[in-house]
């Protein structure tokens, strides 16, 4: 027995492209203009030997997501048992818990905290030689609620 087409059956309709076949035509979604404003940020981070910081950085952010942010961004990352040692008890970090599970596992320490006006989170832990992240315990993280939230 033959096998049939996958098209075998179906009847096949000219397209003229002067005059689209209305049939086919979909309404296009009306997409509203998002208004965009700015945020400030700024970020440091240390990872063994190598320093960035970013003191006056700015993005466009939809309006939306600046009421629940807020305008400013701060972003903090260390990586390295002498980066945790020396930088983590400063954000409030137990850097001795911190490097004794990365040793334990034997992974790379680290520290990541962010915050702005109406959020923050924090989580700390250790990276694996294959690259994935493993908490030293949950991460946390808070919100304001604020009228925002509420659209």
């Amino acid at each position: 027995m033959a096998k049939k087409s996958a098209t075998e059956g179906l009847r096949s309709h000219p397209i003229d492209v002067d005059k689209p076949d209305k049939r086919a035509t979909l309404a296009k979604p009306k997409v509203e203009q998002q208004q965009h404003d700015d945020m400030t940020f700024s970020a440091d981070g240390r990872y063994l030997n190598f320093q960035v910081y970013v003191a006056d950085g700015h993005a466009k952010v939809p309006v939306e997501a600046l009421e629940v942010i807020g305008t400013d961004l701060h972003f903090t990352a260390i990586v390295g048992r002498e980066n945790i040692n020396s930088e983590a008890p400063d954000l409030g970090f137990d850097a001795e818990a911190i490097v004794s599970a990365a040793e334990e596992h034997r992974g790379a320490p680290l520290a990541i905290m962010v915050n702005s006006q109406h959020l923050g989170a924090e989580l700390s832990g250790w990276q694996t030689g294959g690259g994935a992240l493993q908490l030293r315990k949950p991460a946390s993280a808070h919100i304001d609620f604020t009228p925002a939230l509420a659209k």
